[in-house]
C-alpha cells in the first residue's frame, strides 16, 4: 500500500492509529482553585488532561508583565520576548495535540482564543458557565454549553463511547475501492469532518459494469462490486465504494454518487450524494457512442473543457466539485454505519 501511495504521489494516512485515550485541553483561570479538581473529575472517565498551565500560579501573568516593565518593555515588545515565546510554544503543542476543549469559566480573553482556536481546527469544543452576568450569543459556537460540571461529564460520557464504537469500526483502516484522485480526498474530507482519524488503503478493483453507469441500479451495482472486491483484497477491513452514474428524472438526467459501505461482519450500507444536472445532448451523444465505451464527462470535457472525471465543476462554473459531492455521500453512510452501532449497544 505504501508503493500505491507512492506511485500516485499522495500520502493518504488519515493520521496514526486512533489514540487509546481522548485528550482533554482543559481551558481556565489561573486564579480558580478547582481546575486541578475538574481535571481529575474529566481523567476519571479515561481522557488523558492537559491542565499543567496551572502549575505556573494564580500571579504569573502579573509576574511576567511587572518582569517586562522592569525592562522597559512594553505590551507589544513583552510579546515577542523569549517568556511569552515559550509559554505560547508550550500551550499551543497542547491545543494542536487535543482532541476536546473544555473551557471552565470564569476565564479570560486567552482561555476565549483557545477555545476559539481549537474549535477552528475542527475539534469539539465545550464551556462549562458560571452564572454570568453578562450573556454571549458567540458560545454557539461551542459544541456544547453547560451550567455544571455533571452536565459536561455526561456529554463527555457519550463522545466517549461514539469514540470508541468509532476505533471498533475503523481504528485498523478503511479500504478504499480506487486510487482515484478525487475519491481519495473526498474520503479523507470526509473523514475529518467526522473527526475519525485511521489509515486509508487505496485498492484498484473493478466495478464490472458500464464505463458509463446508467440507471440507479446499475450505479448501485457497480458500488456493491467495488466495495465487495476491495473487502475480499483485505478481509478484516471495511470497505467503502462510490460509483458516479446517470439517472433520469422525469425529463431530466442527472449525475449522482452511490456510496456503499461493507463492514467487517458482512453487513452493507448505502448512501447517495446530491445531484448534478446533465445536458440531454451529452447524455445521448455519450449513449450513441455506447457506454462502455465512454462517459458523459468525456462528452462534457470534450465540448466545454475542463476534467473529465469532474463534469461537476465544470457545470457549476467551479462551484460545486465532483469531490465535494462524494464527500457528503461518504459522510452519510459512515456516520450511519457509527449510529447504527451505537444504538445497537444501548
Amino acid at each position: 500500500m505504501r508503493a500505491l501511495n507512492s506511485i500516485i504521489g499522495l500520502d493518504w494516512k488519515g493520521g496514526d492509529a486512533m489514540p487509546r485515550r481522548l485528550k482533554v485541553y482543559l481551558i481556565g483561570s489561573l486564579r480558580n482553585p478547582k481546575i486541578p479538581e475538574i481535571g481529575n473529575r474529566i481523567r476519571a472517565l479515561g481522557f488523558e488532561v492537559f491542565d499543567d498551565w496551572f502549575a505556573a500560579g494564580p500571579e504569573a501573568d502579573d509576574k511576567w508583565r511587572d518582569y517586562e516593565k522592569a525592562r522597559g518593555r512594553t505590551f507589544r515588545e513583552a510579546l515577542q520576548g523569549l517568556a511569552a515565546d515559550h509559554v505560547f510554544r508550550f500551550d499551543l503543542e497542547h491545543l494542536d495535540e487535543c482532541d476536546i476543549a473544555v473551557l471552565y469559566l470564569p476565564a479570560g480573553k486567552s482561555g476565549h482564543i483557545e477555545l476559539g482556536y481549537v474549535i477552528g481546527r475542527g475539534k469539539r469544543g465545550y464551556i462549562v458557565l458560571d452564572n454570568p452576568e453578562r450573556w454571549d450569543v458567540m458560545y454557539k459556537f461551542a459544541d456544547g454549553v453547560f451550567d455544571n460540571i455533571e452536565e459536561l461529564e455526561e456529554e463527555l460520557k457519550k463522545v466517549k463511547r461514539l469514540e470508541e464504537n468509532t476505533e471498533n469500526l475503523f481504528g485498523n483502516g478503511l479500504v478504499l475501492a480506487s486510487t482515484s484522485r478525487h475519491k481519495l480526498e473526498a474520503t479523507r474530507m470526509a473523514l475529518n469532518r467526522l473527526r475519525i482519524q485511521t489509515n486509508i488503503f487505496p485498492v484498484a478493483v473493478e466495478s464490472g459494469i458500464n464505463l458509463q453507469p446508467f440507471g440507479l441500479e446499475e450505479i448501485t451495482l457497480g458500488a456493491l462490486n467495488r466495495a465487495r472486491d476491495a473487502k475480499n483484497k483485505m478481509p478484516g477491513f471495511p470497505a467503502l465504494a462510490v460509483e458516479n452514474g446517470i439517472i433520469k428524472v422525469s425529463s431530466k438526467f442527472i449525475d449522482l454518487a452511490v456510496c456503499a459501505l461493507v463492514l467487517p461482519d458482512e453487513k452493507v450500507m448505502l448512501s447517495t450524494s446530491g445531484g448534478i444536472e446533465i445536458p440531454k445532448d451529452a447524455v445521448k451523444l455519450a449513449e450513441s457512442q455506447g457506454f462502455d465505451k465512454i462517459t458523459v464527462g468525456k462528452v462534457i470535457s470534450d465540448k466545454f473543457g475542463g476534467l473529465a472525471t469532474d463534469p461537476h465543476s465544470t457545470l457549476t462554473a467551479g462551484k460545486i466539485s465532483r469531490k465535494e459531492l462524494i464527500a457528503e455521500a461518504i459522510s452519510i453512510v459512515l456516520s450511519q454505519a457509527i449510529l447504527q452501532l451505537q444504538n445497537h449497544e444501548e
